[in-house]
């Protein structure tokens, strides 16, 4: 692989990052440490996999995909039929669980069957490929589009253009200790009547703190059998770099701000910004570089002054800061500042679809954000 076939991609921790916590311990919880050197490390094959997600969610969900469409997910990261889009609902599954399956297939077959001319000339270019299965690309075609003949779909198997190596850290601090701290013991493990009167037990676990660099390297190696007009598309320059390049940053840009890497990303673990400030997070209005001024803000001694720290704060947010923080200001609804907050979160997350989608739901937000001037 030559030195132009590699994307490398400096950034740094916007918030802390953990991984392993699943890994065998003598302290109970793991750490991912890289054999036999004993450094952190996040593997590889973890950040495809949240890198492919991101793409995935590009390519069904955003009304920016950023060049990203389902055939250019196949080509780059291979096919995958245990992808979300193609998992039939089980039984006795729970009913959140099928309504989200349901949300990525419905997704999926509208957005397949309104690509672009480009978008629909990798796909068939992709189902003439696979005719080497000894398959008819007629076959394979109703297949993918109508997500049918699930016998079909389970013999395709394509490899894709890109390699993710082993990312390693750089942390001039070291590791840090945090915990959890669950409270109600006695009612998961004991099945006892939960209340405030049960006695917490720490438990500890390993973190690099925030503002540690991390360097991501990403090679594109096409297969052989990859059409040349294919392999030309994507190493065509677009905005001075090869366009593989600028898909692979968007999608990279895309999981560290939503979805994070290594373990507890639900919690806000794991986020990321690029090291050169290109795609930092913009403060809110309430910022005043480390600190706000709550006073201003007409935010002092209320119930709402949390909120106001976290929003001053900007992003990255995870879904849980975003429906915790919008909860909090529907409770606290006939609070003054109440309209204020909730439009300056609609401000700062409203470019995400899924997140838009999240606060529209909430129709004691949606209220406040019509107090605020602001029509959804």
């Amino acid at each position: 692989m030559k030195k132009r076939d590699i994307l490398h991609v400096c950034c740094v921790t916007a918030s802390p990052f953990t991984t392993g916590l699943g890994y065998e311990h003598p302290l109970e919880n793991g750490f991912a440490f890289l054999d036999p050197y004993g450094i952190p490390y996040l593997p590889g094959s973890g950040v495809k996999g949240s890198v492919r997600r991101a793409a995935e969610e590009l390519a069904l969900f955003e009304s920016d995909s950023h060049g990203w469409a389902i055939p250019t997910v196949w080509w780059l990261f291979g096919f995958d039929e245990n992808s979300a889009y193609f998992a039939k609902r089980k039984e006795r599954e729970a009913g959140t669980i099928g309504e989200e399956r349901q949300r990525w297939q419905e997704a999926y077959r509208t957005r397949l069957t309104s690509l672009s001319d480009q978008d629909a000339l990798l796909f068939k270019e992709f189902c003439a490929m696979l005719t080497a299965l000894k398959l008819p690309r007629e076959k394979i075609e109703r297949a993918l589009t109508q997500n049918s003949e699930r016998s079909v779909i389970r013999q395709l198997h394509v490899k894709g253009a890109l390699h993710f190596f082993d990312v390693v850290p750089y942390c001039a601090d070291g590791l840090k200790v945090d915990i959890m701290n669950p409270h109600y013991g006695h009612y998961y493990q004991k099945n006892q009547v939960p209340g405030d009167w049960g006695d917490p037990v720490p438990i500890f676990f390993l973190t690099l703190p925030a503002g540690t660099t991390f360097n991501f390297f990403v090679g594109f190696q096409p297969p052989t059998t990859w059409p040349q007009a294919i392999r030309s598309h994507f190493l065509e320059k677009v905005d001075g770099e090869p366009r593989w390049k600028r898909l692979v940053v968007e999608a990279l840009t895309f999981a560290w701000e939503w979805q994070g890497f290594g373990a507890k990303t639900s919690i806000g673990y794991g986020r990321f910004l690029l090291a050169d400030g290109k795609k930092e997070a913009q403060p809110g209005p309430f910022a005043n570089g480390d600190r706000y001024n709550q006073e201003q803000q007409g935010v002092v001694n209320s119930k709402l002054a949390p909120v106001a720290a976290r929003l001053a704060r900007g992003g990255p947010f995870s879904r849980q800061d975003v429906e915790s923080v919008a909860n909090e200001i529907s409770k606290n609804y006939r609070a003054e500042e109440a309209a204020a907050l909730a439009k300056q979160l609609w401000e700062l997350v409203k470019d995400s679809e899924f997140f838009a989608r999240l606060l529209k739901a909430n129709p004691i937000f949606k209220d406040l954000l019509r107090k605020g001037g602001i029509s959804v």
